[in-house]
């Protein structure tokens, strides 16, 4: 979307839609704080992207270096990694509260059923460790959602952090 463009949430659209949006995102930031990763990862579709990247205005994840780029079974790596014994820096899996704001319905295209959406976000995350560290990321997050089977799921994500060009610590949170 064009910054100069008005968002579709400005524009008249179903109310059912908006309120299914919001508590599809709702429901991924709660599975993320639950740890529930097994429905988490079912909200992806098989082909599904979840990505990071190292500047806000990264268009293409290949032309640059990403903080993450990622298909569907990376993640599901990336989760069974949290739970292997030898990953000794998880021995305390972090913890997170996700805060979801500012949603906002940016494409629509109903006839395929696919929907752009953004919205902020802040997470807030702890691990007991030596340090006992807290860290909080803030950002824009871009989701393409698509109704597959009547229900919602994910095709693309991209979490942009607030200071996605500053160094970066390792990031123990899925964001």
């Amino acid at each position: 979307m064009n910054n100069d463009q008005e968002p579709l949430s400005s524009k008249i659209f179903p109310a059912e839609l908006r309120t299914e949006i919001e508590q599809f995102l709702f429901l991924e930031a709660r599975y993320i704080d639950e740890q529930r990763w097994g429905p988490w990862l079912d909200l992806f579709q098989d082909e599904a992207i979840y990505w990071m990247p190292t500047d806000r205005h990264q268009d293409d994840p290949y032309a640059q270096a990403s903080i993450i780029y990622e298909d569907k079974l990376g993640l599901e790596l990336r989760i069974q990694r949290r739970g292997h014994p030898q990953a000794h820096s998880l021995d305390r899996v972090p913890e997170s509260t996700h805060l979801i704001s500012n949603i906002m319905l940016d494409e629509l295209n109903g006839q395929a059923n696919k929907f752009k959406v953004s919205s902020s976000f802040i997470a807030l995350g702890y691990q007991e460790d030596i340090r006992n560290s807290q860290t909080v990321y803030g950002g824009r997050v871009f989701h393409d959602l698509a109704r597959v089977d009547g229900g919602l799921k994910i095709t693309r994500k991209k979490v942009v952090l607030n200071n996605c060009d500053a160094p970066q610590r390792n990031i123990q949170l899925l964001l």
